[in-house]
Parts: structure tokens; C-alpha cells; sequence
């Protein structure tokens, strides 16, 4: 069940094994246990693109070292439901970077850890004092308009919650992070225990994995704000006061796509605050 090999002597640190659903242990290329073993000993250390990292036991079979029960627990870790291919990238030591994709060559929407204890957000969160009276009414006004298209809906047989925020000074002066809807944090967050979001804008691969900061009212954990990396995502797509953001979350794990409709009406904005 080698998928790796050496070339003309030359080492590689990149190879591929089949996830079988109906098996439980993997193989190690040979060349590269043999090349490795003093630091794959005992177990490694596979860490996904989110930063997941599943700890897996390493035995020496009869061709060398082999990945004890690792099937079964990625399936309990990520849900998987049929075979995929899992491409391991040896970063030295007993770690691995991981990406696991189907037939098509489509990656695995990894999750993120949860966080297992909301803690009070520090001086990240700041207040719109920055903002002139002017600039709060205009952005609470069209929060207001907006607010009424917050809500669920069915896409492709897939349940996704929408709404939109709308960009303030403070905001797109990167000064405040980006205060959610109380609804999203009363029908979709209550739902779930997620310490960040994987913020991507439509059309984009790009992933950013931005804090959920919370901030406590008459002892309740009520408000719930965006933080880093989202300052980057607003300097990344140029955001102005007035840019709407339409997010759309799904039910199967913590990806928020996001489209921006620019302030002068255009679609999807691109990096350039076209």
C-alpha cells in the first residue's frame, strides 16, 4: 500500500495513501520510514489546513512503520462517509501538514477546533467613537434594512443562514472589529461552539480564520464580534464605509462565505476595490 516512493535516490517528503473506509491501518512508504523512523517513533502529529491536529499511534509492521487505527479515527474526527485521498507533507520531526480530497480532486471542508471556554474579548473590542453621529446613523440604517434578510435558507438541498453587515468608518479603518447581528448570535451561534470563523469571498480560495470575540452584558454572553484575521480581510478587498458584506453560514461546519456589494452598487468586489 505504498503511494510514495524515492526517485533516482532523490528523497521525497510529500506523498499520498488512499483513505479505505474498510480498512483501519496505513502503511508508510518504506523509503520514508526507513529515511524518518528515529523521529516517527511512537506517534506523528497530522495538522490540517485549519490547524486541527489528530495525534496517531505509529507500530513497525512487516514493511516498515504503519499508521495504527488511523482510519477510524479520521473518520470520528472529520465525518468522512467515503474514500478519499490523504496527502501527507512531512514538516520534520514527528509532524505532518495533511490535506484530504475526493475523486475530483476537491478538498475536504475541514473544521475547526471549538473553543471549549468563552472568554471575555480584551481591548480588541473597541467603540465606534471614532465614527461621527452622521456615519453611525447611515450604517445603522442600513443595518436596519438589512436586518430583515437574516434568516435560513435552502441552497442545493443545503440548509445556510444569511445575512449582511454593512461596513462603518471604524470598521473599514481597521479600528473596531466587526460586530455580528444579534440574530446571528441568537438562532445560528447559540447552535454551536466555535471559537473562529474560516472567512472566504466568493470566487476566492483564500481562507481567514477569524477570531469570534464575545463581550458579556448584565452577565450573559450576548455580542459577538469578528477579529483577526478579518482587519486583513478588510485591507486584502480595499472595504470602504458603506460596503455591504452578505455572509452566508452553513450547518455542517464553521465556513462563512462572504459576497461584497461595493457601495456604488458594483457586485462582488475583487482585491483591487473594483
Amino acid at each position: 500500500m505504498e503511494h510514495g516512493g524515492s526517485s533516482r535516490g532523490t528523497f521525497r517528503k510529500t506523498f499520498t495513501i488512499p483513505i479505505n473506509l474498510s480498512e483501519e491501518h496505513m502503511d508508510i512508504p518504506r523509503y520514508f520510514y526507513e529515511s524518518k523512523k528515529s523521529s516517527l517513533k511512537n506517534e506523528v502529529q497530522l495538522i490540517d489546513p485549519c490547524g486541527n491536529c489528530v495525534k496517531i499511534c505509529v507500530v513497525v509492521g512487516c514493511l516498515g512503520g504503519v499508521l495504527w487505527d488511523v482510519v477510524p479515527t479520521l473518520v470520528r474526527f472529520y465525518g468522512l462517509k467515503k474514500n478519499h485521498d490523504l496527502v501527507f507533507d512531512y514538516e520534520g520531526e514527528n509532524r505532518f501538514k495533511i490535506g484530504i480530497f475526493d475523486e475530483n480532486k476537491n478538498e475536504f471542508p475541514y473544521p475547526l477546533p471549538v473553543k471549549e471556554e468563552y472568554e471575555e474579548p480584551g481591548p480588541e473590542i473597541v467603540e465606534l467613537s471614532s465614527d461621527s453621529e452622521d456615519d453611525e446613523d447611515d450604517v445603522a440604517r442600513a443595518e436596519a434594512e438589512a436586518e430583515a434578510e437574516a434568516g435560513y435558507v435552502q441552497v442545493n438541498g443545503r440548509q445556510y443562514y444569511k445575512f449582511v453587515k454593512v461596513i462603518s468608518g471604524s470598521v473599514a479603518k481597521k479600528n473596531q472589529t466587526l460586530p455580528l447581528p444579534r440574530s446571528v448570535v441568537r438562532e445560528y451561534l447559540s447552535e454551536h461552539n466555535w471559537g473562529r470563523f474560516v472567512l472566504m469571498k466568493e470566487g476566492d480560495g483564500k481562507r481567514y480564520l477569524c477570531s469570534l470575540l464575545w463581550r458579556k452584558r448584565d452577565g450573559q454572553l450576548t455580542d459577538c464580534h469578528l477579529g483577526e484575521d478579518f482587519y486583513q480581510f478588510v485591507s486584502d478587498y480595499h472595504l470602504v464605509k458603506g460596503d455591504k458584506l452578505h455572509f452566508k453560514a452553513n450547518e455542517m461546519n464553521n465556513f462563512l462565505h462572504v459576497r461584497i456589494q461595493r457601495r456604488n452598487g458594483n457586485g462582488n468586489g475583487n482585491g483591487n476595490g473594483n
